[in-house]
């Protein structure tokens, strides 16, 4: 089952701890949520997701078509949080 926003800002705080620098990085995911909401109203969920997906720089030639657009930087807080 999918974790709800409520307890993914929780989460956030579990992992980052509750400081002035978390709270801004929860203030930016809220302000991803609400756009990604407007965006789904406005071109649906699909095209919503592409364009909140997109990456940010083309590939090289030779790289494989599997990218992720996020960066794996802290590896415990993305499992922590997308499981």
């Amino acid at each position: 089952m999918r974790q709800t926003r409520f307890e993914t800002i929780n989460r956030l705080r579990d992992v980052f701890g509750r400081s002035e620098e978390t709270e801004h990085v929860i203030d930016w995911v809220q302000d991803v949520w609400e756009t990604y909401d407007l965006l789904v109203k406005l071109v649906g969920r699909e095209c919503a997701h592409r364009i909140i997906n997109a990456m940010d720089v083309c590939p090289d030639p030779g790289t494989p078509d599997d990218l992720t657009s996020y960066d794996h930087i802290n590896a415990h807080a993305n499992h922590c949080l997308l499981n």
